[in-house]
């Protein structure tokens, strides 16, 4: 395998299609464009990976931007459709049953992401010629949640947050993802390091 320049990767970092403000560039891991399709340069076929990565200090950064509280909503509604009934007629049992399978179904999607994301990066760590040693973590995750949310939606993000830490913690050895983060799509831009990632 051939060694891949790790700046031919970079992209504008953007939020629902639209790029945040101030402009800040990071490692596009999900491109499928010829040329900046990072899983192709190293290997691998579509596996399930990240929006974006980034070097936070001591840090790498896993970056996945996504509508939150919309999968939540629809997940909801195919449970519901499932057993043909209103959230409100299930008894406290049955309410606790399906958003237990909604963050089973959310947690089992971004484990994937994570598992997909840290084998892109260790076999770009591989062909790269610089920071090999920092594309093996550790990483943060960071599930960047953009739109509007309600009370009921946070108390899923803090649960799923909680859910993601531990089975992450517990698949992975030496604290390969230290920890994971919701971030409000309207607070990236000041969450993110105020180093550019390339100059």
């Amino acid at each position: 395998m051939s060694d891949v320049e790790l700046a031919s990767f970079l992209q504008e970092v953007e939020v629902a299609g639209v790029p945040i403000c101030p402009i800040y560039r990071a490692y596009k891991m999900d491109s499928t464009v010829e040329g900046s399709n990072m899983r192709r340069s190293v290997g691998l076929g579509q596996c399930n990976c990240c929006d974006y990565f980034i070097f936070g200090g001591q840090t790498l950064v896993l970056i996945e931007e996504t509508q939150l509280h919309r999968q939540i909503k629809d997940l909801r509604e195919k449970f519901l459709r499932d057993i043909n009934r209103d959230f409100a007629e299930l008894d406290e049992q049955d309410q606790t049953k399906v958003r237990g399978r909604i963050l089973a179904d959310l947690s089992r999607e971004n484990k994937l992401k994570v598992y997909g994301s840290l084998l892109v990066l260790w076999r770009l760590a591989a062909v790269v010629d610089d920071k090999a040693e920092a594309l093996r973590g550790p990483a943060s995750y960071w599930i960047v949640a953009s739109g509007e949310w309600s009370g009921d939606d946070v108390r899923y993000f803090d649960q799923l947050t909680k859910q993601l830490e531990n089975d992450l913690h517990s698949a992975l050895t030496d604290n390969v993802v230290s920890d994971v983060k919701i971030v409000p799509a309207e607070q990236l831009g000041e969450r993110l390091p105020p180093v550019p990632t390339v100059t």
